[in-house]
């Protein structure tokens, strides 16, 4: 096999590698999408009874309707 095909098809591989890696990355945490909503908003739901639980972690407040 001539010596620039192999070049070529070296930097071929490595170009697709990097360009399905920062797929992979740009893509990673768009599974864990949530919707926000404003303080108010969620004491009104609170109150109105259709929030069934709440969970509270560090800098995470996830809660679940009833």
């Amino acid at each position: 096999m001539n010596t620039t095909i192999k070049t070529v098809v070296f930097w071929l591989v490595i170009v697709i590698c990097a360009f399905l890696l920062w797929q992979v990355v740009r893509n990673g945490d768009q599974g864990t999408k949530t919707a926000s909503i404003s303080y108010s908003d969620f004491l009104s739901r609170v109150e109105s009874g259709s929030v069934a639980k709440v969970t509270v972690s560090r800098s995470e407040i996830v809660w679940y309707v009833s």
